[in-house]
């Protein structure tokens, strides 16, 4: 209760269409952030302009900053190059006004520690609906689930691979390329919660994932994951039992990570709790202390 949020303004913005992003009408973002009472702007955001706007006002307005740059590696952006011109020549020297950088995952922690003292690893705040749902002894011993968008991002490709052995149930948008396999959208909470429940498998073949809701989804419903070493949340899990990853590009791999995962019993008092809302609360509430304090 000693710590309180302003409410979310939706500033304008503008867009340079020959980059593809978008920034604030620098004029609002400095005239909102001037006339607000706060101690500490906390940023998110990492190959985006607002970023250095946001970093550039709060510095000049004197206040403190706290950064979460949602890193992904330069090879895994949609354009790597200007990913790397952006950071190299922008954004690394206005690290040095952050009082403190939030991190995710090891890769970012490590990539962030050597621009910066004060790198804090902190994972999202993970809350389950499972209870409402529950229906017992439910599993399917053949099913396995995705949940995610239809593009190769995702890894979609991989499920092509699969054996018809396997019932095959996809959460996703737009047509698919095996007739066998069962898709779903527009469903609610409900619903998805009761296919989690269902499946003896979720995989999560994607390129990159700093995190991912959908595996602890699974986890928090019994079931364990295939995902991809790229998939970061595995950070989290190690000693852990209900997952394996499989190298990204290899189908053979990915083939036996599904055979020998599918129908695993998951740690689910081991993995879940570090997820949880008051844990991860009280780690930013020290993060924000330190900075006060500082």
């Amino acid at each position: 209760m000693d710590i309180s949020f302003l409410p979310i303004k939706d500033l304008p913005q503008k867009k340079i269409p020959i980059i593809g992003k978008t920034f604030f009408v620098f004029s609002a973002l400095y005239k909102y952030l001037k006339q607000t009472e706060f101690d500490i702007v906390h940023i998110h955001g990492f190959a985006t302009l607002d970023v250095v706007q946001s970093f550039l006002i709060a510095h000049w307005l004197k206040k403190k900053i706290v950064y979460s740059p949602h890193y992904h590696p330069f090879k895994y952006l949609q354009r790597p190059f200007w990913g790397r011109l952006y950071f190299y020549g922008c954004l690394r020297f206005l690290l040095r006004f952050a009082s403190a950088i939030v991190t995710i995952t090891d890769n970012d922690t490590a990539f962030f520690l050597k621009y910066h003292k004060r790198v804090y690893k902190i994972p999202h705040q993970f809350e389950s609906s499972r209870e409402v749902y529950r229906m017992p002894d439910t599993k399917q011993g053949n099913m396995i689930l995705f949940v995610g968008r239809n593009d190769n991002n995702k890894g979609i490709f991989y499920l092509y691979t699969l054996d018809s052995k396997y019932e095959i149930h996809l959460v996703t948008k737009g047509g698919v390329k095996r007739k066998d396999f069962i898709v779903h959208n527009n469903i609610s909470s409900g619903e998805l919660s009761a296919l989690y429940e269902r499946a003896a498998l979720v995989v999560i073949p994607s390129r990159y994932e700093a995190f991912s809701y959908v595996a602890l989804e699974a986890f928090a419903h019994g079931t364990p994951v295939v995902m991809s070493d790229r998939v970061m949340i595995a950070d989290y899990l190690k000693d852990c039992k209900g997952y394996n990853t499989f190298k990204f590009g290899d189908i053979k791999d990915f083939l036996q990570a599904v055979e020998k995962t599918i129908g695993q019993s998951v740690d689910m008092d081991k993995i879940l709790p570090q997820f949880e809302k008051v844990k991860i609360k009280a780690s930013y509430k020290n993060v924000y202390e330190r900075v006060i304090n500082k």
